[in-house]
């Protein structure tokens, strides 16, 4: 294992490099997401490319998009363009409940025609999210429209189940 401080008791180079590395990370990340205020698909793919070559450090990627983006739509579709073409590591990460919640904040603060655009974003994750994520998001949703349908867990799954086959 690398050692992270040296003979002198200083950090070590390799320690100082993957640091470095890691604040340039966060700082081209934010600069990235904060062009995203519309949902335009050129900066959405920019950010996709950038987690897919980065994908060593999905887990501060991830933990960047969520923390750090606007409570709108344009950040969903972000984590939407990742999780579909990027995928692995990057649906492990955004499977918990920081996800239920960035979702929830984002529908509370949105207007009912951007409401649309997000259920038809839900129900696109079927078999991209685990159905016990997805029925999460729809009970949390339902509780703030009552008219928000939620998919049982059971058709959830077997929904997945059959566009996997």
């Amino acid at each position: 294992m690398p050692e992270l401080i040296n003979q002198n008791g200083k950090p070590s180079n390799l320690y100082l490099k993957n640091r470095a590395c890691k604040s340039s990370i966060i700082t081209d990340l934010s600069k990235l997401i904060s062009k995203v205020k519309s949902c335009n698909k050129t900066e959405i793919e920019k950010i996709s490319v950038y987690a897919k070559e980065r994908v060593e450090y999905a887990g501060l990627i991830a933990k960047c998009i969520l923390n750090n983006g606007a409570k709108s739509i344009a950040n969903l579709y972000v984590i939407d363009s990742i999780i579909k073409n990027v995928r692995g590591v990057y649906i492990t990460l955004f499977s918990d409940r920081s996800m239920i919640r960035r979702f929830s904040e984002t529908f509370e603060s949105a207007e009912s025609n951007i409401r649309l655009k997000m259920f038809t974003l839900r129900h696109s994750w079927n078999g991209v999210f685990s159905p016990r994520l997805l029925n999460e998001i729809d009970r949390e949703i339902s509780k703030s429209d009552s008219n928000w349908p939620v998919m049982e867990f059971e058709k959830i799954y077997s929904y997945s189940v059959s566009i996997h086959q």
